[in-house]
């Protein structure tokens, strides 16, 4: 096979790789995957007492989750589903054994 065979197959991959990321919402397009999911968890973020940042969004059974990290390590999973045109939370803690 001779080179410019093998760089087109090389950027096809990379392309095909690139649009199946963007289909499932993985990496720097999951900000725009989940763009009200994610302002939605961003100001659900800003009314809580404690602080803490978010993972990326995932779509779960009945709508989304992401993992809550907060500053003392504590972890929190996170499930965010639509109701009447909002988003509704719960919080399930992630203790270790």
């Amino acid at each position: 096979m001779n080179r410019k065979k093998q760089l087109l197959l090389i950027i096809g991959g990379a392309a095909l790789a690139g649009a199946y990321s963007a289909l499932k919402g993985r990496g720097i397009f999951n900000q725009i995957r989940f763009k009200s999911q994610r302002e939605a968890i961003e100001r659900y973020l800003e009314n809580r007492e404690r602080r803490a940042s978010h993972s990326n969004v995932e779509v779960s059974a009945h709508g989304w989750s992401c993992i809550l990290t907060e500053s003392d390590g504590s972890k929190f999973l996170l499930y965010i589903s639509r109701c009447d045109g909002g988003y509704v939370f719960s919080e399930h803690n992630m203790r270790n054994p």
